[in-house]
């Protein structure tokens, strides 16, 4: 597992954000935070999967407010029965467990059938 240098130099490289200068975002919360955290797990995914996720994760996460870790982790999980229930449809998405491009996922505000979660999907991927 690495280390948080590598993930810090990544976030740098990659978004021109280092950990430090994400901090008092993420302790404000709300949506922009949420937002930030969720682009920052995508890229870093993108990199090097959980190599560079479980780190960051480790690092960041409870800096957030409790309103926004309980929004992460629900629009997460959200995403993982997504493709989970996608998967068995037909092709899956191996990163699906990090993106929402602003979606919200709070519980009780979406449902969805097969159409409209294939649709959903390929917003999410640009595809």
């Amino acid at each position: 597992m690495r280390g948080k240098n590598i993930v810090d130099d990544e976030l740098k490289r990659g978004l021109g954000l280092s950990m430090t200068e994400l901090e008092p975002l993420l302790i404000v919360g709300g949506d922009a935070a949420e937002m930030k955290f969720m682009e920052c797990c995508r890229y870093l995914w993108q990199a090097d999967g959980v190599e560079l996720i479980e780190p960051f994760i480790e690092a960041v996460f409870n800096k957030l407010p409790e309103k926004s870790r309980c929004v992460l982790f629900q629009r997460m999980l959200t995403i993982v029965y997504l493709a989970q229930d996608d998967q068995q449809a037909h092709q899956s998405y191996p990163d699906c467990i990090i993106a929402t491009r602003g979606y919200d996922f709070r519980e009780g505000q979406m449902r969805f059938d097969r159409d409209r979660r294939d649709i959903f999907i390929r917003l999410l991927w640009g595809q």
